[in-house]
Parts: C-alpha cells; sequence; structure tokens
C-alpha cells in the first residue's frame, strides 16, 4: 500500500494495519476489524483490481479475530472460537462446552454427549448433570 501526499510526487508506505485500496490514493485506510495487514510479515499482500497492483488488508484466519488498525490477528483464548475468516471478534462456547486457544469449533465436555439438532451439550441417558459433571441416577 503506497499513497502520495496531497502536494508531493513521491509515493509513501502505509503505515501497518492501512491500505491503499485504490491506486493513486492521497491518503491510506484503516483495515477495519477482522482485517489485517502488516507488510514486514505477510507474504503477498499485493492484490489485482482493475488490472492496477494494490496492497489490501487481508482477512484473519479461523480461530483469530483483530480490532480496526490491525498489524496482525489475535489467537482467540480458549472457550471462545470462530469457524469464519475476517472475524471482529471470537465466540463463546455453550455451557458444557469447551474449545482450546485459536479455537474453530466447541467440544463437549468430559461426559457430556452433543445433540446434533440444538447444537447443545447433554448427559448420557440415566444420568443428570450435578453442577456441570454426569452422575449415574
Amino acid at each position: 500500500g503506497k499513497f502520495v501526499r496531497y502536494g508531493y510526487d513521491v509515493c509513501e508506505d502505509c503505515a501497518d494495519g492501512h491500505e491503499a485500496p485504490n491506486t493513486g490514493t492521497t491518503v491510506c485506510e484503516i483495515c477495519p476489524a477482522g482485517k489485517y495487514l502488516s507488510f514486514g510479515h505477510h507474504e503477498d499482500p499485493a492484490t489485482v483490481i482493475d488490472g492496477e497492483q494494490v496492497v489490501v488488508c487481508q482477512d484473519c484466519e479461523v480461530g483469530k479475530f483483530s480490532d480496526k488498525g490491525a498489524s496482525s490477528c489475535t489467537l482467540c483464548e480458549a472457550g471462545k472460537y470462530t469457524n469464519f475468516t475476517g472475524m471482529p471478534e471470537c465466540e463463546a462456547c455453550g455451557p458444557y462446552q469447551e474449545t482450546p486457544i485459536g479455537g474453530v469449533t466447541c467440544e463437549c465436555k468430559d461426559t457430556f454427549i452433543r445433540d446434533e439438532s440444538t447444537g447443545g451439550c447433554f448427559c448420557p441417558r440415566g444420568e443428570e448433570n450435578f453442577g456441570g459433571i454426569c452422575r449415574p441416577c
């Protein structure tokens, strides 16, 4: 991402977390939440739009998120996940579910079983939920 300051004739690099999505631009735009741009750490941020090569913000990968203006994405904390790219925040797992750091899906804890119709977790038949632990009735 390069831009030209008004009144100058030299292209300058945009700062990390900013993009110049159009050629001939005079300002850099901040990357929105869920996207990032780091010129020193990204393999190939260049994209071709209307035959011109421009540098645009990239979506965060699944299991990661970012605030606006980010130069990198952050892994979701344990118990939270993202299963789509370009997410501005991570979602919390449901009751009796867990996921590791950088999770992309939640799984039922311990002896809980997933209800495929609702996605929720419950105790097996003949057991009760006692404070988050399944135990025989």
